[in-house]
């Protein structure tokens, strides 16, 4: 399931999220914010430091780290 909904946001079909599908899927669920937060949010997600949310990232977040910011 996890699969799915991170590949619906993966525009782009590179097998990562970038700061701007990131504001696509927040958007998506009527979420609004500014772009210094998408940074710093994608910065949570982001354990490599590599700029983008992979796959194993998003997973570890949302199994690991549902409620930590």
């Amino acid at each position: 399931m996890l699969r799915t909904v991170f590949n619906e946001f993966d525009v782009n079909k590179d097998g990562t999220l970038s700061v701007i599908e990131l504001e696509q899927m927040l958007l998506k669920l009527q979420i609004r914010c500014e772009r210094s937060f998408l940074a710093e949010l994608l910065g949570k997600f982001d354990r490599n430091k590599n700029g983008v949310i992979e796959f194993e990232e998003f997973v570890h977040y949302i199994i690991h780290n549902p409620y930590k910011c």
